[in-house]
């Protein structure tokens, strides 16, 4: 799911929302020609969470763009929910966000989010929830299997975002070869403990179904049910692996394990 080491932090964009609006109201800031404006709402988690450091005081929204040579930048300090920064009118804007302690060490790149409109003297509104531990951009990433023909990934599913429903990963296989694919929960925030929920975890080689099967967390159990499956490669190429959300308000960190026999290769990360 990357970069797999320190703190790191995925946030889940829950119900992004880009809102066209003039540019009166006292609040704003007055805009140069030429630019309009990003307001960005972090909704922190409990403070008992888990699911990020509890150093962590306070995040840089950086923006950037083909057309941009030095990035916008504003902070939010925690408590605090919301920035807002004039930044220059165009598409292609690409927001990062990192995590700082109180000592301004930096904890981890939140995430990215790709592809962001700023109109023209108008404003440009991302709200955002910080869960979890790894951030899920757009960028394939590949995780070696060792000599022993394993490899481990992490993720977070959040069913209050429809954008998080599924995660999926694509394997690089090898025809006849035998994989391993294991799934664990490591982490359950329930809104209703006492209610269950699912998670199905498959594997297809392009529209057919290689291998699927369900994990369940009974009622007020803690973590899903440990599940595995075989998958056996029909020819050499990329299988693709998904783990899936059942309705309900739920989050959930886990972890994918493939194993095979002494075969050696990669698993990479897609997007959602």
């Amino acid at each position: 799911m990357q970069r797999l080491q320190g703190y790191f932090i995925l946030f889940c964009l829950i119900g992004i929302l880009v809102l066209f609006a003039g540019c009166g109201g006292g609040e704003a800031p007055a805009l140069s020609p030429g630019m309009g404006r990003l307001a960005v709402r972090v909704a922190w988690p409990a403070a008992a969470s888990r699911f990020i450091p509890a150093a962590a005081a306070r995040i840089r929204v950086a923006v950037e763009g083909p057309d941009i040579t030095m990035p916008f930048t504003a902070t939010i300090v925690r408590p605090a929910t919301t920035t807002m920064l004039a930044v220059p009118a165009g598409s292609d804007r690409v927001v990062t966000l990192t995590v700082f302690d109180a000592d301004g060490v930096e904890l981890a790149v939140a995430g990215q989010r790709r592809g962001l409109t700023i109109a023209l003297g108008q404003t440009a509104t991302l709200s955002l929830t910080l869960a979890g531990t790894e951030d899920l951009d757009d960028t394939p990433t590949s995780i070696a299997l060792d000599a022993a023909g394993t490899g481990a990934v992490e993720g977070i599913l959040e069913t209050r975002d429809a954008a998080d429903l599924e995660d999926r990963f694509i394997m690089d296989a090898v025809e006849g070869q035998s994989y391993l694919v294991t799934f664990e929960s490591l982490e359950v925030a329930a809104d209703d403990a006492a209610q269950p929920n699912a998670v199905t975890l498959a594997a297809h080689d392009g529209a057919t179904l290689l291998a699927s099967t369900i994990s369940a967390r009974p009622p007020s159990a803690s973590l899903f049910t440990p599940v595995a499956l075989t998958v056996v490669a029909p020819r050499t190429g990329p299988i693709t692996l998904s783990v899936a959300a059942s309705p309900g308000e739920f989050a959930a960190r886990y972890r994918l394990t493939i194993a095979s026999s002494g075969e050696t290769g990669a698993i990479s990360v897609i997007a959602r």
